[in-house]
């Protein structure tokens, strides 16, 4: 079949033009015009060159991604982890499950490394019982992780060789752990102890004066050794690791611990520490301080103190390790 050329096409349509508007004419002009559709596209529209393209919002950003670990930090650092108290906890130490009592300040940043505080509660007690009594937490602002282990029934292991000692043991797991958890200053372990668990802490910075700062002692003495410890002509036990830095309260009117103990424990580390004979009066009072320490030594003998945490001690506790 042949095809019209455009002149026949152009004759079609201008016999078809009158046709088409006579049947427009005949059409109801009140009728509405179909509406448009909502949902189609107008494909003749003009896009501007510089439309925007709507896109995916981006991805969350992750504060820690360009971070850096802070200078002494463990290998927490920069990993997220959540404040808290927390009750307890368990660890595997030699074979046997123990536990702990944790305390996270709220704000933790894992950008900053914080002081690792430990607290030994007295004979017969828990970690999460002494936490309320030392009543650390507070006066730190923040700047210190607290952990309170539990003792095998409710008792520090004093008298077994470091070598062997569980609770020895339980120390180095919980800094190891800890450390790998949270962002810890590396170089600011503390430890603090209230009778039974005061002779552990002093027990404790004989075995571990390379990982400890320092300690605060109260109602307590040591550090000691029965089995296999050697002592100098003085007397005077020979740890196997550094000084420390070491607080030592003593009430004079304690009659569960004497306290002649607590002189054991200044005499001790003032030993060792190479300090002078002469101390200052220092705050709190009746506090002194002996002057050429390598390490400082506070001690506060209290009178009229029984066997307890002396009140001001607390705060004096704090302010040892804070400038440690």
């Amino acid at each position: 079949m042949k095809l019209p050329d455009v002149r026949s096409l152009r004759s079609i349509l201008r016999l078809a033009a009158p046709l088409a508007f006579t049947t427009w004419a005949c059409s109801s002009v009140d009728a509405p015009a179909p509406a448009a559709d909502a949902g189609a596209t107008d494909v003749d529209a003009e896009v501007p060159v510089d439309a925007e393209v709507p896109v995916d919002a981006p991805p969350d950003v992750d504060p820690l991604a360009d971070a850096t670990a802070p200078e002494g930090g463990s290998e927490g650092c920069l990993k997220p982890a959540k404040a808290g108290v927390f009750e307890g906890l368990a660890i595997d130490v030699l074979g046997a499950s123990r536990t702990y009592t944790l305390s996270v300040p709220v704000g933790y940043d894992p950008r900053k490394a914080y002081r690792l505080v430990f607290g030994f509660h007295s004979g017969g007690r828990t970690g999460a019982s002494a936490r309320p009594y030392f009543d650390l937490e507070g006066r730190s602002g923040g700047a210190a992780i607290f952990v309170y282990p539990d003792g095998v029934r409710g008792n520090w292991d004093l008298n077994t060789a470091y070598a062997d000692n569980r609770d020895v043991a339980l120390f180095d797991a919980l800094v190891a752990s800890l450390r790998g958890a949270y962002c810890l200053d590396k170089a600011r372990t503390f430890a603090m102890g209230t009778s039974n668990g005061a002779y552990f802490v002093n027990q404790l910075a004989c075995a571990r004066g390379n990982v400890l700062k320092g300690i605060a002692s109260h109602a307590g003495g040591g550090p000691y050794m029965l089995n296999g410890g050697t002592y100098d002509e003085k007397g005077q036990l020979r740890c196997p690791t550094p000084p420390v830095a070491a607080a030592i309260f003593h009430g004079l009117a304690d009659t569960n611990v004497s306290p002649t103990e607590g002189d054991k424990a200044i005499a001790h580390w003032s030993h060792w520490n190479g300090c002078q004979a002469a101390r200052s009066p220092v705050s709190p009072a009746p506090c002194e301080a002996p002057s050429g320490c390598a390490s400082p030594v506070l001690v506060c003998k209290v009178p009229d103190q029984g066997h307890a945490i002396w009140g001001p001690g607390r705060q004096a506790t704090w302010d040892f390790f804070a400038k440690l």
